[in-house]
């Protein structure tokens, strides 16, 4: 049942864009920022994730007629207490 459900969805443009019009909303600026990592240690697959999150968020918000803008702040070079 839910399988069909699916390939209907995925066959029908115009399913998609009755089930995204139910969702819309007004245009907006936007700001993301990406992961931020701090570069005076590793990057590792945490920020990766983030970053690549972040990109597709600011696809899929261009891609809505948004307008977006994404912050990338690669100036943090202190470490932490701990380490």
């Amino acid at each position: 049942m839910l399988l069909q459900t699916f390939r209907r969805i995925i066959h029908s443009p115009e399913l998609i864009s009755e089930l995204l019009a139910k969702f819309s909303i007004p245009k907006q600026r936007i700001v993301i920022d990406f992961s931020s990592p701090n570069i005076a240690k590793t990057f590792h697959m945490g920020h990766l994730r983030s970053t690549v999150c972040g990109d597709f968020l600011q696809r899929i918000y261009r891609l809505a007629g948004h307008e977006v803008n994404f912050v990338v702040c690669c100036g943090e070079w202190s470490s932490r207490g701990g380490d």
